[in-house]
């Protein structure tokens, strides 16, 4: 049936099965199968709810309405798949399923995109990874503090500009070996260098 929500001023839609509900859409008032659907239904215990959206893929001659995205109890977002329970429990707010195809992400902006992560409300960001239009610049943040820069000249640590395919601006660096594994290796690229050339150079400099 449908009837107003006296709670919330609107529409109250309810089933004699008393477990799903849905709304479609049509092309027509003449076309008896639906190009798109809103359901809702209780998947496991009672008064739980979630939420369904369809579209049809046009796989046949009639409408063929096939779930695209889901809203669950907890309030997960799956798209491309309805089985969110499958996924690593840490990282499963929002699912974006591809299936065999490739997936993906646009932040569109003529500015800046950003991917923040911050805790309980907080203004300031933990950490960030945002890429920035006016510098051709992506920047990543720890610790509410801006620790790399990758620019179209190279990576910078501890620096916003670097001039050199890596740039290290602080007091230290360190190399730790494993298992006699190499620290720092100097490689000269070219097939066959020439006797007695420079495999590599270490350049000390000062201001």
């Amino acid at each position: 049936d449908v009837r107003a929500a006296a709670s919330w001023d609107g529409i109250h839609i309810g089933s004699t099965a008393g477990s799903a509900t849905a709304i479609d859409f049509a092309r027509s008032t003449t076309h008896a199968n639906p190009t798109a659907r809103i359901g809702v239904a209780e998947p496991g215990a009672t008064h739980t709810s979630d939420m369904r959206f369809f579209t049809s893929d046009a796989s046949g001659g009639a409408p063929n309405l096939v779930e695209k995205m889901r809203i669950d109890p907890n309030g997960r977002v799956a798209i491309g798949t309805s089985a969110i329970s499958s996924y690593n429990g840490s990282a499963d707010n929002l699912v974006i399923d591809g299936g065999s195809a490739d997936v993906g992400i646009t932040l569109d902006s003529p500015n800046q995109g950003t991917l923040a992560f911050t805790e309980q409300a907080h203004a300031t960001w933990r950490g960030w990874i945002k890429y920035r239009h006016d510098t051709s610049t992506m920047e990543f943040g720890s610790g509410s503090t801006l620790m790399m820069n990758l620019t179209n000249t190279g990576l910078g640590i501890g620096t916003a500009s670097p001039v050199q395919k890596l740039h290290v601006l602080g007091d230290a660096m360190r190399f730790e070996r494993t298992n006699n594994a190499v620290a720092l290796q100097l490689y000269n690229n070219n097939a066959s260098p020439a006797d007695d050339a420079a495999l590599g150079y270490l350049q000390f400099m000062g201001k």
